[in-house]
């Protein structure tokens, strides 16, 4: 006997209306139209809130382990304030980092200005806009194992902005780091690898030009944009 496929959007739709979605998309936003609240409330139309800061492990550029070698590592990076609307407001931070190595000892003074989308080269001689690049080569850390904490911050000193510009501002983050290694060569990158930065802590917002401490704003669609199934 097979198993009968059961499709519950009806009473999922019933349970909570959706607004600002065409009725045959399958995917539905709850809340206000236009606004995702990433607040990680219990709450009809908030989502889940962002991490406090990110921690991630990592192998030192230049390093060599066994018969792995790191050759680069690149941090693709987005901001929890994500505004995808045609008339949209910029939100620029300064992403800063301490980085350990594996005994410990934490080396400080890394950072960069950033929009609130960015892949930036943790390698030096690849990206001239990081300040203090060699934290992450193993001829500094000494070490093949390494991790790193990021987190956005405002900084006006070292992240200057001028109009029409607006300031750096504390923001959530979110984030990916890709690797270039060689395995079984010390030569040549052979492969890539990757994995989420992983988020510790819920986000909170104190001061902000923002009320909310993680946000998506689009343009909703226009309740005719499609018919109805």
């Amino acid at each position: 006997m097979g198993l009968r496929r059961v499709d519950l959007r009806g009473l999922r739709d019933r349970l909570h209306p959706p607004t600002g979605l065409a009725k045959n998309n399958a995917t539905k936003a709850f809340g206000t139209p236009g606004t995702l609240d990433l607040t990680g409330r219990n709450l009809y139309g908030n989502y889940d809130a962002c991490p406090a800061y990110n921690i991630q492990n990592f192998m030192s550029n230049g390093a060599t382990l066994g018969k792995v070698t790191s050759f680069e590592n690149d941090l693709h990076v987005v901001s929890c304030y994500q505004d995808l609307r045609a008339q949209y407001a910029l939100h620029l931070t300064q992403l800063l980092f301490t980085v350990w190595n594996s005994k410990e000892a934490s080396f400080e003074g890394s950072y960069e200005c950033a929009d609130s989308v960015i892949t930036l080269n943790l390698l030096g001689s690849a990206n001239s806009s990081l300040v203090d690049p060699a934290n992450f080569d193993f001829a500094t850390l000494g070490t093949p194992n390494a991790r790193f904490q990021l987190t956005g911050v405002a900084n006006p000193v070292q992240c200057p902005t001028s109009s029409p510009f607006p300031p750096t501002e504390n923001v959530a983050l979110l984030g990916v780091v890709s690797a270039d290694v060689g395995l079984a060569n010390t030569v040549s990158r052979t492969n890539q690898t990757g994995s989420n930065t992983q988020g510790a802590g819920i986000f909170t917002k104190v001061t902000s030009p923002e009320t909310l401490p993680g946000a998506v704003w689009w343009d909703p669609l226009a309740s005719s944009a499609a018919p109805a199934p």
